[in-house]
């Protein structure tokens, strides 16, 4: 009878421990999971067709990710070709290109020149600076999807824009 009852606890326990896994399996499944449709309205992705521009775009970033909380700022690069194909496909929300290399412009999208001055590039990987050879400033053409975007995208464009005009006040 004993070993009858110790069989049951036993037998119980394991089923109690059973359902606890079950319920952290899932609670962890949840977490993993991808981020809600709501959440693209706070992500922004930006390709620039210079990968040293990140330094460009980088105080920007950094005003918009302390402003707006949960946001998440994407930074990649490729061709000024490749960057209007995102553009088009929806892929990106906004392609940072050499001016004069917009090339033939949707007419659903907006184009903005800017001049912003040239930046020393932390480059991590390698623990070395990657120092502009000239102090010129840097002309690049903004182009992003008219009636379209976010809310992060909206701030970072007028963030970015002001920085650009006050870049060119101190000329």
């Amino acid at each position: 009878m004993r070993e009858f009852a110790l069989l049951c606890l036993m037998a119980a326990a394991f089923a109690v421990g059973y359902l606890i896994m079950k319920r952290v399996d899932a609670f962890m499944e949840n977490i993993g999971e991808a981020p809600p449709e709501s959440a693209d309205a706070l992500t922004l992705c930006i390709a620039l067709e210079h990968p040293e521009d990140i330094a460009l775009v980088e105080s920007t970033a950094e005003k918009i990710s302390q402003n707006i909380y949960e946001n998440q700022i994407r930074v990649c690069y490729g061709t000024a070709g490749e960057i209007r194909q995102s553009l088009e496909t929806g892929e990106i929300d906004l392609g940072i290109l050499e001016r004069g290399h917009t090339g033939q412009c949707s007419r659903r999208w907006n184009v903005r020149q800017v001049t912003l001055p040239r930046k020393t590039v932390a480059c991590s990987e390698i623990c070395i600076p990657l120092e502009p050879l000239s102090v010129q400033k840097a002309a690049r053409t903004v182009i992003w999807k008219k009636n379209g975007g976010n809310a992060v995208m909206a701030a970072f464009l007028q963030s970015f824009m002001q920085e650009s005009t006050q870049a060119n006040a101190a000329k």
